[in-house]
């Protein structure tokens, strides 16, 4: 079963039903984990993101961010990835990411060696990440 990491984006977008602001190549990669034809990898680091979004008043999730936890862990294919020391060591190599968020979710995708969803074009330039979008 093929397997893709999602940034924060992609996973908001995605699950709020902006599925139009997807690149083609994401939409059918998540149409596939949709499906479970795939899986969906996501970094804990995008459950921190959006919880500070949230938290900040940014993000509007009508079932609290505990109830938007649980609806996407009962997803079926997605697990959520916790940080490992391993992690911390890829995200430390990509110095052309400024963000520590970004640095971490392409970490995990490194880690895991999968594609990783983005439409982030700094981590779409980097050379050692393979990414699909368009």
């Amino acid at each position: 079963m093929k397997r893709y990491v999602a940034d924060t984006h992609v996973l908001l977008w995605w699950l709020g039903g902006e599925q139009k602001r997807l690149g083609k190549q994401a939409r059918q990669a998540l149409a596939a984990a949709t499906a479970g034809a795939a899986g969906l990898v996501l970094s804990v680091i995008s459950l921190w993101e959006v919880a500070l979004l949230y938290d900040e008043g940014k993000l509007s999730l009508p079932a609290g961010y505990s109830g938007w936890c649980d609806a996407l862990a009962s997803l079926p294919g997605v697990v959520i990835d916790p940080l490992t020391r391993a992690h911390i060591e890829e995200a430390r190599t990509l110095r052309s990411l400024v963000d520590p968020h970004d640095r971490l979710i392409a970490a995990t995708a490194l880690h895991h060696q999968l594609p990783l969803l983005t439409a982030d074009t700094r981590i779409r330039k980097e050379k050692r990440i393979r990414t699909l979008w368009e």
